[in-house]
C-alpha cells in the first residue's frame, strides 16, 4: 500500500471489495512507544487505534474514535445506527499464529535487538498488546506518555488502524 493512513485504507477498502479475502495480514516497521522496546524487537498488535482521529469534544478537546461502524441490524434500511470506537480488536486466532511464528523465529534464528550506545546487545523479545497508527512518526516523548497513558500503546504504526477499520467496516468475513 505504501506508508500512510490513506494509502493503506485505500488499497485494503480495493483488495477487500475486489478481491475479496479471508483474511488481511499488516506487517512492517513500528516505532516504540515503551522503553523496553528496541530495535529489532518483535511486536504483535492485540487491538489497534488511531489516537489523533476522532472528534471535538466541547471546548476541542479531542475525543479518540476513528471509526464508525454500521450496526448489522440496520443493514439495507435507509436509516442506519452509527457507533465510534476508540479500539479495533484484532482476530484472536491470528493473533495467536503470529505470536507462534514469532517464537519460532526467535528459537530457530535467535535474532538480537539493534543495541543503542547506551544498552547492551540482548535476544529479540516479543511484545503484544496494542499498536497506534498515525500519518506520520510521532517524536515527542510527551506524546508518547500521553498515547501510552490513554491506549496502553507499545508501538505506533502507519496502516494498521487503517486496514482493520477496512476490514471492520466490511464486515465479519475479512479479520484484521
Amino acid at each position: 500500500s505504501g506508508p500512510g493512513m490513506v494509502n493503506a485504507g485505500m488499497a485494503s477498502e480495493a483488495m477487500v471489495l475486489h478481491e475479496q479475502p479471508q483474511v488481511l495480514i499488516n506487517y512492517g516497521i513500528a516505532g516504540a512507544h515503551i522503553h523496553e522496546a528496541l530495535p529489532g524487537d518483535i511486536v504483535i498488535a492485540t487491538k489497534v487505534c488511531a489516537p489523533f482521529n476522532g472528534y471535538l469534544q466541547t471546548g476541542g478537546v479531542l475525543h479518540s474514535a476513528f471509526g464508525i461502524r454500521w450496526d448489522d441490524a440496520f443493514a439495507g434500511s435507509p436509516e442506519r445506527s452509527t457507533q465510534r470506537y476508540a479500539y479495533l480488536e484484532c482476530d484472536p486466532a491470528l493473533v495467536d499464529i503470529a505470536q507462534q511464528a514469532a517464537q519460532m523465529l526467535i528459537e530457530q534464528h535467535a535474532p538480537v535487538i539493534v543495541a543503542p550506545p547506551d544498552k547492551e546487545e540482548r535476544p529479540a523479545r516479543i511484545f503484544t498488546g496494542v499498536v497506534s497508527s498515525a500519518d506520520t512518526y510521532c517524536r515527542d516523548e510527551a506524546t508518547f506518555a500521553r498515547i501510552r497513558e490513554t491506549f496502553g500503546s507499545l508501538s505506533e504504526d502507519m496502516e494498521s488502524a487503517a486496514v482493520g477499520q477496512d476490514t471492520a467496516v466490511q464486515g465479519d468475513a475479512v479479520h484484521h
